[in-house]
């Protein structure tokens, strides 16, 4: 009943080839990337992205990036700001990102240009992501283009558990928020009641080490094992 789990966070910390050895095992996994580059926590540094992208290049990982401040509200302003973004990133990083998703963050914006609604129409080849944070529902619910999707996520990256699905006009959409091995029960029990077939959720928070906040990947082979039997073995589509 779901198709794609993603685990967002991944940084310096952790290794890539530990990423590549469980998509190649379990190709319903996406790791969500959190950028702009900043070496700080669940951000990155450009130079381990970089290094990223390169060596899963030719392999089943799919990766996705994850579009924090100060790019969103420049976007949201003009869209054309995503070839910054490119140059920023790298061509090479910039398409290796098969969906992009806007982290709104509970930030409250007042607005959006049509460039940035004609920005995502004009990648045809991705998927973008808008976070319904309870804040900014109004735009994942207004924009029309056809490859924007949407994110329920009222935690806003805090792991904060809400297990509520509003209706977005029909839109695809996924949730996060809270998730991890203690909740993702609770979470099954009301999904597989109404029957609800999911795209995709995502886990942040839930995927953490306590200690130091760093990526855990045995935290993320253990949701995975749990997850694995409600995974839906069809095509994977994120």
């Amino acid at each position: 009943m779901i198709q794609t789990i993603t685990f967002t966070g991944a940084s310096d910390s952790t290794n890539p080839q530990d990423l590549i050895d469980i998509s190649e095992k379990y190709p319903f996994v996406e790791w969500g990337i959190l950028v702009p580059t900043y070496k700080i926590g669940r951000f990155p540094s450009k130079e381990w992205l970089e290094n990223l992208v390169k060596v899963t290049k030719d392999t089943s990982v799919r990766l996705s990036g994850h579009f924090c401040e100060p790019w969103v509200e420049h976007l949201l302003i003009d869209g054309n700001y995503i070839n910054d973004i490119k140059k920023e990133l790298g061509t090479e990083v910039f398409n290796a990102f098969k969906r992009i998703q806007i982290n709104f963050h509970g930030i409250e914006y007042t607005g959006y240009s049509t460039s940035f609604e004609k920005m995502m129409a004009d990648h045809k080849d991705k998927e973008f992501i808008l976070q319904a944070d309870g804040v900014n529902n109004w735009i994942s619910t207004q924009v029309k283009a056809p490859n924007a999707s949407i994110l329920v996520d009222k935690s806003s990256g805090a792991g904060i558990f809400n297990n509520v699905w509003p209706s977005f006009n029909k839109k695809k959409f996924g949730y996060a928020g809270g998730l991890n091995i203690e909740t993702l029960p609770i979470a099954m029990k009301t999904w597989i009641k109404t029957a609800r077939d999911i795209p995709w959720i995502d886990i942040e928070s839930g995927i953490m080490e306590e200690e130091d906040g760093n990526f855990s990947i045995p935290r993320v082979t253990e949701v995975i094992e749990y997850m694995n039997p409600y995974i839906f073995k069809g095509m994977v589509d994120g």
